[in-house]
């Protein structure tokens, strides 16, 4: 087995955040001794801008694509060293059986790239155009404009909804990878990306395992399954976040990135791992014993949510969710029945304020028709009491005390009635309502018309009764 070490790649704040890979002195090639790091002009077809750092195995660079016209990044691996290290390089042979070694390897890697160059899924860095370069494996991928997970994270406080929702994404991405027989191996915050366009990519596959569909479990299959871009038999990863399994190098599967996927999600909702250890053998004891740390203070996610995770870190893999693919759909279904139940809650509460409102507006129309009928019967009670004076006045033929009390009380009414103002002394023209049918025998006919209606010579009108009058005032 090729021996380990802590390589960080950046600086981390305990050992535990650095990605173990295979020694340097156990991947670079021992007849050439490590390369000089200088930045390349080209590789392959593209142009080299800068260099953007190093991970996993390989170095990152910025560069041009002249053909395409576009920004890529191109990350290269030492595939010969890595050839020497994938075989332990312990073993003593000729000149002949290492080159043959190395060309085997080289080919083994080559197919691996190639099969994460097939990969075409939105939450996955794309990869574009794989080849050798110096005797190094590069492979050239999409350039990602954002930040990785962790740095999203540390931006702004946010909440449990956003946070999962970004882990789905990049849930959907390894198990894509899961699905074209890509292992990530090193699931954690650094390895995925939210671009500026809020898409979440699955990042850095540079220590992914990789079994092809048509090779079958023999001999020679438990070499094959351990099988990386790093190099044969290496244990790779992130400690803090490696399953059990992974730390054992024995068993790794999809169901060991979904250990570090909910490690990455655990912290990320928490703010702190759920194992941790002041050394590394500490932190891989407290791994293997499978029980989370519980956080500090009030829970910052809902229990559903904290148990689904909480599955995912068990210590055996088969207590853990039968595939990502089955925690995802407990996120979203989870997630989706409170979001119903949460709109539901709502339109209840709609309905409500509807239900209050249409009460309060009912209520107030009520009290309106009640105002309005004690006016209207207010207003008639005082035309009775005109109409009863005016009824004497005429009787006693002082008609022009009659006319002038129809006057008094003309204003208000005629202002009410029409809406527009009555000048004083005014009571504008007033007449009568009922037909005229001539006067009986014995009854002088008296009548209003205009401003000083006479008698006419029929006999004259009618005397006015109550229901005729208040018609006539309105008038």
């Amino acid at each position: 087995m090729v021996e380990g070490r802590w390589l960080p790649e950046s600086p981390p704040t305990d050992g535990s955040q650095a990605t173990l890979v295979p020694a340097p002195e156990a991947i670079a090639d021992r007849r050439r001794g490590p390369a000089p790091e200088v930045l390349p002009s080209r590789i392959g077809r593209f142009v080299i801008i800068g260099r953007l750092g190093a991970g996993g195995m390989g170095v990152v660079y910025a560069a041009y694509d002249p053909e395409l016209d576009r920004k890529v990044a191109i990350k290269l691996i030492g595939a010969a060293g890595a050839a020497g290290a994938a075989e332990g390089g312990a073993a003593e042979g000729g000149a002949a059986e290492g080159g043959a070694r190395a060309r085997r390897s080289q080919a083994l890697l080559l197919r691996e790239a190639r099969a994460l160059a097939k990969l075409s899924h939105p939450n996955i860095v794309a990869l574009h155009d794989v080849g050798v370069h110096a005797g190094q494996v590069f492979v050239a991928m999409e350039f990602v404009a954002g930040r990785t997970l962790r740095r999203w994270l540390a931006e702004a406080p946010r909440p449990w909804p956003a946070i999962v929702e970004v882990f789905v994404q990049a849930g959907r991405g390894l198990t894509a990878a899961h699905e074209a027989g890509l292992v990530h191996r090193d699931v954690k915050p650094d390895n995925l990306l939210v671009g500026d366009d809020g898409r979440v990519r699955v990042a850095d596959f540079g220590v992914a395992r990789y079994r092809a569909p048509d090779e079958a479990d023999g001999a020679d299959g438990a070499s094959r399954m351990l099988a990386t871009v790093a190099g044969r038999g290496a244990r790779v990863g992130t400690p803090a976040y490696m399953a059990p399994e992974q730390h054992e190098d024995e068993g790794v599967g999809p169901h060991s990135d979904q250990f570090s996927f909910c490690v990455a999600l655990y912290e990320a909702l928490h703010g702190l791992r759920p194992f941790v250890g002041d050394t590394p053998q500490a932190l891989v004891a407290a791994i293997r014993e499978g029980a989370p740390s519980r956080p500090p203070g009030p829970a910052r996610a809902p229990g559903w949510l904290d148990r689904a995770v909480t599955r995912g870190l068990a210590a055996r893999p088969a207590d853990r969710w039968p595939s990502l693919s089955a925690l995802l759909t407990a996120l979203t279904r989870e997630r989706g029945l409170r979001r119903a139940l949460g709109g539901r809650r709502a339109l209840y509460a709609a309905l409500g304020v509807l239900g209050g409102v249409a009460l309060i507006l009912g209520a107030r129309e009520v009290q309106r028709r009640v105002a309005l009928e004690r006016a209207e019967e207010a207003a008639v009670e005082r035309l009775e009491v005109v109409t009863g004076g005016v009824d004497r006045l005429l009787a006693r033929g002082r008609q022009g005390e009659a006319e002038e009390a129809l006057r008094a009380s003309s204003p208000s009414s005629s202002t009410a009635a029409r809406g527009r103002p009555s000048t004083p002394g005014s009571c504008g023209p007033i007449a009568w309502t009922r037909p005229r049918t001539g006067s009986g025998p014995g009854r002088p006919g008296r009548g209003l018309h205009g401003a000083a209606g006479r008698g006419s010579a029929g006999g004259g009108d009618p005397p006015p009764d109550r229901r005729a009058l208040p018609r006539a005032v309105a008038l």
